[in-house]
C-alpha cells in the first residue's frame, strides 16, 4: 500500500521530470484529478472446531468431571466441524491524474514549480 500523500509526490516527481526532459524549467498544475480506487472482495476464514456430540461423548464415556482443552481438538481429528466465516474485506489504491504546462522561463503572476529545484529537495 502506497500512502495518499506518497503518490501525490511521486506524481509531482514524475512532472518534474518530464518538463526538465522536454527542456522546460517550469510547470504548474493546471488540473489535477484523483483516482483513487477501492476494490471490495470476499475473505473466507476456514476454522475447525469440536462439535457438541464429540463433547457429550467424552463426558459421558469417561464418567467423570471433565474440561476440554485444545489438544482434543489434535488428537480426534474424526470428530472435527469446519466453522467458515466469511467478511468484507477492501484494499484502496490511491492514484491522482496531473494535467501539467510547462514553462521555459518562470512566468509572471502564476504559481509554478521550479522543476530542478523540486527534484532536489525531494530525493
Amino acid at each position: 500500500y502506497t500512502a495518499k500523500n506518497d503518490v501525490r509526490k511521486y506524481a509531482y516527481r514524475r512532472a518534474a521530470e518530464l518538463a526538465l526532459s522536454r527542456g522546460y524549467q517550469y510547470f504548474m498544475i493546471i488540473d489535477q484529478e484523483d483516482q483513487t480506487t477501492t476494490k471490495k472482495y470476499l475473505k473466507t476464514h476456514e476454522n475447525e472446531s469440536v462439535t457438541a456430540d464429540y463433547l457429550q461423548e467424552v463426558l459421558v464415556k469417561d464418567s467423570r468431571p471433565y474440561v476440554p482443552d485444545y489438544t482434543d481438538h489434535i488428537y480426534h481429528p474424526h470428530k472435527k466441524e469446519k466453522n467458515t466465516t466469511t467478511f468484507v474485506d477492501k484494499s484502496v489504491y490511491p492514484a491522482i491524474r496531473l494535467n501539467i504546462k510547462c514553462f521555459k522561463a518562470r512566468p509572471e503572476g502564476f504559481d509554478v514549480v521550479d522543476a530542478q529545484y523540486f527534484l532536489l529537495s525531494n530525493t
